[in-house]
């Protein structure tokens, strides 16, 4: 039967769509090599690129890190909390994504379950063989699958995050065979399918450091934002991003995470945010995945302080609507006060009456909140005016 715990189900399907709560803690696990005061598999909590240049991390023994580590805090900002983590380059994706090894999973669990927005990034060895029939490699194929059941077992134990992979494998004279990420049901899982140089290495840290910028509900992709400050971006094989504009469409379609142009508009701008997930999934996009989240942490730590305790019961053996009202009013304050920017209006929480609390002494409850909208589609019909047509 297990300990008296609060178990917290996220419900599906639910949109019909075709103490204020961390929600920017960071983890990067990175390809590379020990450094003086960092081992292989030893995770570091640092605060800067200098924290993590004291460690040891150098352009010229750990170019990856050293790159992505920069990345990301040109986007986060110095005192951004960031956990790091190095991995020999040849361990798979597949393998650091492993609920079963210790290695993703040793990031998180020395984080004590704060990382919230994860990014795993490799760079293969001389000789690597990828298998890319589909225009990416098959291990950030199994590499996803693995990191989605070590997600959902870190969201059951109240430590939820979301995730980014690096599209290892894109071939511009492939995507004719592109696989369908929006076909998959990996909702945690978000595919970075650009980068900021010529190697066509994917910038994960770039794009953690921006997601770790905005709030919880924020589209990547929001122009609002701003645009990303690059001159020049590439796809993962180096192919400039201009080159395939016609194709931008498509690739967005089929849920890769990369940059393009908005005319009229200087600098480069996220496509969208989507998850490797298909389009009637809640949460298939990373800005709804980390709304859901945000508000699974606020309700457990409001929750979690009403276990164990003794209530009085009226004479049927019910919850007294009392104690009920002051549940569901904690928890709607604690949304309120640590959400308010995030969703649309308050919470619903609702208690159904009549359940037998003195045999089981459990209750259910049902909460709702509303995500804000997104403008996803603008259609405006332009045309000229002749005022006479009016008489």
């Amino acid at each position: 039967m297990g300990r008296p715990a609060v178990k917290i189900n996220y419900l599906n399907g639910q949109l019909g769509g075709v103490v204020r709560a961390e929600d920017r803690v960071a983890g990067l696990i990175l390809s590379g090599v020990a450094e003086s005061g960092i081992a292989l598999l030893e995770p570091k909590q640092v605060f800067s690129l200098e924290e993590a240049v004291s460690l040891g991390i150098a352009v010229a023994t750990n170019p990856l890190a050293y790159q992505e580590i920069s990345d990301f805090y040109k986007k986060a900002g110095k005192g951004s909390e960031l956990w790091i983590m190095l991995v020999v380059n040849t361990t798979l994706l597949a393998d650091i994504s492993n609920k079963n090894n210790n290695i993703a999973r040793k990031l998180l669990d020395a984080a004590d379950g704060r990382i919230r927005r994860l990014g795993i990034n490799r760079k293969p060895p001389v000789g690597y063989s990828m298998v890319n029939t589909e225009c990416v490699d098959t291990d950030v194929l199994t590499a996803k699958i693995n990191l989605q059941e070590l997600l959902v077992e870190y969201q059951a134990a109240q430590k939820p995050f979301r995730a980014m992979l690096p599209h290892l494998g894109f071939d511009k004279t492939q995507t004719s065979n592109l696989h369908n990420f929006r076909q998959d049901t990996h909702n945690g899982v978000n595919l970075i399918s650009w980068s900021a140089y010529t190697n066509g290495q994917p910038s994960v840290g770039f794009s953690l450091g921006w997601w770790v910028s905005l709030p919880v509900h924020r589209n990547l992709g929001r122009v609002k934002n701003g645009d990303v400050g690059l001159l020049n971006v590439y796809f993962p094989d180096g192919t400039p991003i201009k080159e395939l504009e016609t194709k931008w469409d498509g690739f967005h379609d089929k849920g890769m995470t990369f940059l393009i142009r908005h005319y009229t508009r200087s600098g480069w701008y996220f496509v969208n945010d989507y998850t490797c997930s298909p389009a009637t999934d809640d949460y298939n996009q990373l800005s709804r995945g980390t709304t859901i989240d945000l508000a699974r942490v606020v309700l457990y730590n409001v929750l979690i302080g009403e276990l164990l305790d003794d209530v009085e019961v009226d004479e049927d053996g019910n919850l007294p609507e009392s104690v009920v009202l002051g549940i569901q009013s904690e928890c709607e304050n604690a949304i309120v006060q640590n959400m308010r920017e995030n969703i649309s209006g308050k919470p619903t929480i609702i208690i159904p009456s009549g359940q037998n609390f003195l045999a089981t002494n459990k209750i259910n409850m049902q909460i709702k909140i509303r995500p804000r909208g997104q403008f996803k589609d603008i259609e405006a019909d332009l045309s000229f005016d002749n005022p006479m047509n009016h008489n």
